[in-house]
């Protein structure tokens, strides 16, 4: 790998290199305002300069752990030619981690499928912060054939970071295999990991509503009531059968919990509102005596 870099270092002459710094100085700057032009004029100029341009600042710049560098990287490299992507591939395994780190942000970033079986040594590598990093971009190439590798470190491991980067990346990757460990998290993770959990299920589609809707049947409890109210907030996709099912859900929740439980109960229900759903907020409204509650209801008649 070593020799690879060297030899496309060696292919540039120093004129050639040093118009290269400056068009990928360019490339890394701030992509905002009249700089928005100049940044990607450096771009596009540094990709027709072709494949050994591009390569030739991977190798200078892959130790950088600045983040407008990497965009620039990203930029440059999202074609996904083999030639630098193999390149990419063999960093993500790198003694130094600092290497290692942006090798494994720029797999994710491309969606390099190709550098899975490196990303899951890294996700057993000592390190963290390696560790973490790997899963977020297996995640995010989205195999979910691959999904129950995540689901395991999520099982395994009891440090919030872990939990919560699992959870993040198994909902990125909508690996629905993984539901029941996900809504144990619910009950038994600590408030953060629950909260994170509530994120993951909400962009987990109709699996995962329908799973919710399953235990609620059984026993309300917050976090899953929470759970429902998000995934009904973020699908609009939902049928007239799943919006009966999770209104009957909604006004048994209401009736039968405290005010924070009826609060949830209104959100949810206010999500899901046709003509004769008002009515029954309205009767919500006329035998509620707690005042937190009467304006959540209040707020969804104004503003629905």
């Amino acid at each position: 790998m070593r020799f690879l870099a060297l030899l496309f270092i060696l292919l540039i002459v120093p004129q050639d290199a040093k118009h290269l710094e400056d068009l990928f100085r360019r490339a890394s700057k701030w992509r905002v305002g009249s700089a928005i032009q100049e940044v990607e004029s450096a771009r596009d100029t540094i990709r027709e300069l072709g494949d050994s341009a591009v390569l030739y600042l991977l190798n200078k710049h892959i130790k950088t752990d600045k983040t407008l560098e990497l965009r620039a990287l990203k930029s440059i490299m999202k074609d996904r030619h083999p030639v630098y992507m193999k390149a990419l591939r063999q960093y993500i395994n790198h003694p130094n981690d600092t290497i290692k780190l942006s090798a494994i942000y720029l797999a994710g970033e491309l969606r390099d499928s190709g550098s899975i079986s490196q990303l899951l040594e890294a996700i057993r590598d000592t390190s963290l912060r390696v560790k973490l990093n790997a899963m977020l971009s297996l995640g995010k190439i989205g195999d979910t054939a691959y999904g129950e590798v995540l689901c395991r470190e999520l099982k395994k491991y009891k440090r919030e970071k872990v939990e919560i980067v699992a959870l993040r990346s198994i909902a990125e990757m909508k690996y629905d295999g993984c539901l029941d460990e996900i809504i144990k998290k619910l009950e038994n993770g600590r408030s953060v990991v629950k909260y994170a959990a509530i994120n993951a299920l909400s962009k987990m589609g109709k699996n995962a509503f329908r799973e919710i809707i399953k235990r609620l049947r059984k026993k309300s409890n917050f976090y899953k009531v929470y759970a429902l109210v998000n995934i009904v907030k973020n699908d609009t996709l939902l049928t007239i059968e799943d919006t009966a099912l999770a209104r009957n859900v909604f006004t048994r929740v209401f009736k039968d919990g405290d005010p924070g439980m009826r609060i949830l109960a209104v959100r949810g229900f206010c999500r899901l509102l046709d003509d004769e759903g008002r009515d029954v907020l309205r009767k919500w409204l006329f035998y509620e005596k707690s005042s937190d509650v009467r304006f959540e209801i209040n707020r969804c008649l104004k503003n629905e």
